[in-house]
């Protein structure tokens, strides 16, 4: 079985972006090439939940060849080099890890993730004005409140105790009750939004996935619900709706 390695793709892509190669390919830009990356990462991620290992193997192939895409672009426009990128990492990786590399001893995973923080400050290639920054800006919404509070609370700006988030989600919607028919509405239900995802934090709760197994719960029970009345709902009260709904979480 032949062998494989990073070189055979840079030579395909030569290929694909080389003067008879693929119009499609030859006509790629790092922007037109951006969004294809999230998807193919996203993909990547859903296959990790599904614990599918095929199409995790698969995906993982897509995603590489878009970084790789871009590394050749960088290289033919003579921004930076493969090799420029590898020595970057590996100086960074070897730098943030001073517990394997250094003079640090420790084994606490907190411990370590706090260096991590501090480390990466420290050598951030711009100057940074907030403890928030680096989150980046396209994170899905639940993902992103979650890291600034993370970060938030590595600096002491945090709830002690779990109750009084509990209180503090109470608080919001108290406050949304109150705002129902003003112009405040979104902002409130915002607040509380923030404050769940406060919440999941200090339970070690995913936001991102607690959220998506609600919405296949509810994807697959609306489906009983459709099978049950032969895809006509508008002809059933909602009390008979809600009754099959019930029936769907038994058989589950």
């Amino acid at each position: 079985m032949k062998k494989y390695d990073l070189n055979d793709i840079f030579e395909l892509l030569d290929i694909l972006r080389g003067e008879n190669g693929c119009a499609w390919d030859r006509q790629q830009t790092f922007e037109s090439l951006k969004n294809y990356l999230l998807e193919e990462a996203y993909e990547v991620a859903e296959a990790i939940e599904d614990e599918d290992y095929e199409a995790f193997k698969e995906e993982l192939g897509d995603l590489l060849f878009h970084i790789m895409f871009h590394i050749h672009m960088a290289e033919e426009k003579e921004i930076f080099t493969f090799d420029a990128i590898k020595e970057g990492l590996l100086n960074k990786m070897r730098l943030r890890h001073p517990h394997i590399f250094g003079d640090i001893e420790t084994e606490d995973p907190k411990v370590i993730l706090k260096n991590w923080e501090s480390i990466k400050k420290q050598t951030r290639r711009k100057a940074k004005s907030s403890t928030l920054d680096g989150v980046p800006r396209d994170f899905p919404v639940l993902l992103k409140a979650r890291r600034l509070q993370e970060k938030a609370a590595n600096v002491g700006f945090d709830w002690p105790k779990a109750e009084q988030v509990l209180n503090k989600i109470e608080e919001e919607i108290r406050e949304l009750r109150a705002s129902l028919s003003a112009e405040k509405m979104e902002e409130e239900l915002g607040d509380l939004l923030f404050a769940v995802v406060n919440l999941s934090r200090f339970y070690k709760v995913d936001p991102e996935k607690a959220l998506k197994g609600t919405i296949s719960k509810f994807d697959r029970r609306f489906r009983y619900i459709e099978e049950k009345t032969n895809h006509k709902m508008t002809e059933y009260s909602l009390e008979k709706l809600e009754e099959i709904w019930q029936e769907a979480k038994r058989e589950e």
